[in-house]
Formats: structure tokens, C-alpha cells, sequence
């Protein structure tokens, strides 16, 4: 209990967005010395955006983009586990593929769009991070539920998720 009051006291409150915090803000950036050199140069364009999200108490969206960057490699390295087909259609595989993507270019236009048009939405939302969360799983969860169902095909990514934020 005391991890989980710490850990809301530093996101701050959940449906309020915070005046941009420099502090946070520069902290978030200067985590970027602690990425490998291999993987800096595809970092770096995620660097000012996540920051800044989260400076403004876009959590939700700082979440977003981190749960999907902490799962590409493992997708990538064994898709089958993590794609979504008619033969694998299940509750877990529908939020699993959401956090998968074919290929560095598919997830960067992914993240870097929910980043772009996330932090809008939220703010339509007056803010409401938990909401906001809802509707990006949730809008996966029906995305990944109809291509399962329509296409022959496997699929992978968070593009479902993205398009529901920006439908919203």
C-alpha cells in the first residue's frame, strides 16, 4: 500500500493534468544517458514527447508508449506468441498483440501518433488518465477482435489503439 501512495503521490492526481513541470521534465530527459548507445539514436525522437507528456500529467500516455517499448523486442523475437488470428482469438491474445508491432518503423509510427494526437485527447477528457487508458485497451481489445474475425491474416500492433484515441 505505501508503494502504491508513492507511486500516485509522484504521477500526482489521476484526472487532473499538472502545469508542465520543468523539473520533471529535465529529470525524464536526463534518463536518456542511461540508454545503451546502440539504442540511443532510435530513442531520441520519443525523448521530448514522452517527456513532455508526462511533465504535463499525460501519464496515461507516458504508460502507454512505455509498456509497448518494454514489449517490442520480445514480440519481435517470437510473434506467433503475440499475434492475434481467428485461430488464436482469446481475451489475453487481444491485449497481448496491442503491445506488439512487425518492425521498428510500425512502432515508432504508432507511439510517436499516440503522442502527437494522445495528449489532445487526454486533455478533451479533461485530463481523466484512467479513461484515457480504458479507451486505448479498449479500442484495441475491438480493433484486434475485428481483424482477428475478418481476416485470414495475423496481426500485431497498437494501431486499433491508436486509431480509437484518435477517433475520440
Amino acid at each position: 500500500r505505501v508503494a502504491v501512495a508513492a507511486a500516485l503521490a509522484a504521477i500526482g492526481p489521476l484526472t487532473t493534468c499538472a502545469r508542465a513541470s520543468a523539473s520533471l521534465y529535465e529529470s525524464c530527459r536526463g534518463l536518456r544517458s542511461q540508454v545503451p548507445d546502440e539504442y540511443r539514436r532510435a530513442v531520441e525522437p520519443f525523448v521530448d514527447p514522452l517527456c513532455g507528456a508526462l511533465a504535463e500529467g499525460h501519464w496515461g500516455l507516458f504508460v502507454a508508449v512505455v509498456l509497448n517499448a518494454l514489449c517490442y523486442l520480445p514480440s519481435v523475437a517470437n510473434p506467433q506468441r503475440w499475434s492475434i488470428s481467428k485461430r488464436t482469438l482469446s481475451h489475453e491474445r487481444l491485449l497481448r498483440y496491442q503491445l506488439a508491432h512487425a518492425n521498428f518503423p510500425h512502432f515508432a509510427g504508432n507511439m510517436l501518433t499516440l503522442l502527437a494526437v494522445g495528449t489532445e485527447v487526454s486533455t478533451a477528457l479533461r485530463c481523466n488518465q484512467p479513461l484515457l487508458l480504458a479507451l486505448y485497451v479498449f479500442s484495441g481489445w475491438c480493433g484486434g477482435f475485428l481483424a482477428a474475425r475478418l481476416s485470414p491474416h495475423e496481426h500485431v500492433g497498437a494501431s486499433g489503439s491508436v486509431s480509437g484515441v484518435i477517433v475520440a
